[in-house]
């Protein structure tokens, strides 16, 4: 064999290695997102060059996927005070004697 020709399928060695490391690091980015109570889609989101970067991305997504689920549902929940009637008394029990024609505390 002479230069080109190593280098070309040292190359395609390459690319190979590359797409297996990739299918790897999918199918454990995957089982990392079950484990955490993430959806799986989010695994498109992810980086998949080596290890230590799909590590980090699936951090990243954790925090901020839980951050934004926070918010949402404290936003959903936020909501406004009911308001008190104009001039309904600070006592509930005042009502309830009104209502039977009691006199009121005094």
């Amino acid at each position: 064999m002479n230069e080109e020709e190593l280098e070309a399928r040292k190359t395609e060695l390459d690319k190979i290695e590359a797409a297996l490391t990739r299918r790897e690091l999918e199918a454990e980015a995957l089982q990392q997102l079950t484990a955490r109570g993430l959806p799986k889609r989010l695994a498109k989101m992810l980086d998949y060059t080596h290890a230590d970067a799909c590590a980090a991305s699936i951090e990243v997504l954790d925090e901020e996927w839980r951050g934004a689920l926070k918010e949402a549902v404290t936003s959903s929940m936020r909501g406004t005070p009911p308001k008190a009637a104009a001039g309904a008394a600070a006592d509930p029990s005042e009502k309830i004697r009104a209502a039977m024609g009691l006199n009121p505390r005094r």
